[in-house]
């Protein structure tokens, strides 16, 4: 499901997903951790725009989405894609990505 949403999305990469855009954006990882290249976290926050993240899992999925934990606060503005893909509402633009992505 993932993958045919975002245009042949892997496990190899991270997609910004904006509030304001309907442009998504492909982030290549830029880490390595033990075997692994993996998203560079600080990066990751500069592109969503936050200081403090939380991990949100897609249900039955390996992908999760990378929030910015105040949101309400920051960017209020209610993340369409974001929160039908979990469910939830979710707020100001995220990153998703496989869990393998991460560190």
């Amino acid at each position: 499901m993932i993958s045919e949403l975002f245009g042949g999305i892997d496990e190899n990469v991270g997609v910004i997903i904006p509030v304001h855009s309907p442009e998504f954006v492909k982030v290549a990882p830029s880490k390595q951790y033990e075997d692994r290249n993996v998203l560079d976290i600080d990066d990751v926050k500069k592109r969503i725009n936050c200081e403090y993240f939380e991990i949100v899992r897609i249900p039955n999925s390996d992908y999760i989405l990378v929030a910015d934990e105040e949101g309400l606060f920051n960017n209020p503005m209610v993340n369409i894609v974001a929160s039908r893909l979990v469910g939830v509402p979710i707020v100001g633009d995220v990153m998703l990505c496989h869990t393998s992505l991460v560190a």
